[in-house]
């Protein structure tokens, strides 16, 4: 099960590269980008300037979702806390009234 797993993301990795890499081909022609943090253009291809913004956008994605998931983590954690708390609560209510007034 694990060598398939391995195959898989081998041959996934291939294809990705295969398909970036007839993309770099297909657009290797130079264009000027005006980026905003500097004053002169940057002459860069078109495959390039295209990958490196959607790379940049995975990177940007996985962080958020990191985030996201330690930010989930610790209201779990918090809940899991209160509901202990709680439950220690409801198991003194039913105590005493079992025991009844005194």
């Amino acid at each position: 099960m694990v060598k398939l797993r391995i195959l898989i993301i081998v041959l996934i990795s291939l294809a990705v590269a295969l398909i970036l890499g007839m993309f770099q081909i297909q657009n290797d022609h130079d264009i000027y980008v005006d980026l905003i943090y500097t004053s002169e253009l940057v002459e860069i291809s078109v495959a390039r300037f295209a990958m490196a913004v959607f790379f940049a956008g995975l990177l940007l994605g996985i962080a958020l979702c990191v985030v996201i998931c330690v930010t989930l983590g610790v209201e779990l954690n918090s809940a899991r806390r209160q509901s202990k708390k709680l439950a220690k609560k409801l198991d003194q209510a039913r105590e005493q009234s079992i025991k009844g007034p005194t």
